[in-house]
């Protein structure tokens, strides 16, 4: 009709397509329920999931750029599209490839919307700060749910990537840990989350060693001789500061392996995804301790 012509001609051309891909999406879903054709259904609905990620991260008119409770709308909508696409494929053994892709997909928009909620998410609809405990929860246990679909014991193409998300992961929960061990003021939830702070950092190193990524070997090493030193600075006598240093040096130790390495260029210290800046700089503070 004219009046929605006129409506597109003032819509932003990104909005339009949107609207249509949204809509074509929705009526291929209904065709092929129709149809009673489980792997197309399936895989539109892994496609619904995609584009319920890709809406999460744009804004229409009059919408609010970068609202992280939006967001967050539109990834619950992609994690149930997900999982309606787990649910019409039944097991992996009916189609292993597409069972793969779509875990994969509600994989990778789990740990996104975690790591959304962890680097932006401080206001509540209110506009008030959002309680710290309550954001630690949440975070850490989509991170661990991200954790628990990515399936490392597959030996498909995707092997790596699994194996390197799950050490990403890790990571995350460490930082995570970390950083609650810094703030919290409760000496038994201080040594609870030290403890899951350690156990996190040694997984996501063994696998990063496991993958020769020393970028992210060396980073984690660093940040878990910070926390060495930290707990240096919190001991209360001089043996057990000497404890907590000799534990720093013995992680300046076992990086000796993956920094000569990187200087052989056994590893993958000269791929395309490493930052030579950032890795010289990881270098230099080892070479400081």
């Amino acid at each position: 009709t004219e009046s929605k012509v006129e409506r597109e001609d003032s819509e932003p051309l990104y909005q339009v397509l949107a609207r249509k891909s949204y809509d074509s999406l929705q009526k291929g879903v209904a065709l092929f329920e129709e149809a009673n054709d489980p792997t197309n259904l399936a895989f539109l609905l892994c496609n619904m999931g995609r584009f319920m990620r890709f809406r999460a991260h744009i804004h229409l008119i009059g919408e609010t750029p970068n609202n992280v409770h939006l967001q967050k709308k539109f990834y619950h909508e992609a994690f149930a599209f997900y999982q309606r696409a787990l649910g019409v494929l039944g097991t992996r053994k009916e189609n292993p490839d597409l069972w793969s892709l779509v875990t994969w997909e509600l994989s990778t928009a789990t740990f996104n919307l975690a790591k959304q909620l962890q680097d932006h998410s401080t206001i509540d609809q209110e506009g008030a700060p959002q309680n710290a405990d309550e954001l630690e929860q949440e975070v850490v246990g989509m991170l661990q749910r991200a954790l628990k679909i990515c399936d490392q014991e597959q030996t498909g193409p995707r092997q790596v990537l699994y194996s390197f998300r799950a050490a990403l992961i890790h990571h995350r929960i460490a930082s995570y840990h970390h950083f609650s061990f810094r703030s919290a003021a409760e000496e038994n939830r201080r040594k609870t989350t030290l403890q899951l702070c350690k156990l996190h950092y040694e997984k996501a190193v063994a696998i990063f060693e496991s993958l020769s990524e020393p970028q992210e070997y060396l980073r984690i090493q660093m940040e878990r001789i910070a926390l060495q030193e930290y707990q240096c600075e919190l001991a209360q006598t001089i043996p057990a500061k000497l404890r907590q240093l000799q534990q720093a040096l013995e992680l300046c130790k076992q990086s000796r392996a993956m920094i000569e390495c990187l200087a052989s260029a056994k590893c993958g210290g000269g791929g395309a995804n490493v930052d030579r800046d950032e890795l010289q700089k990881l270098l230099e503070l080892f070479e400081k301790r």
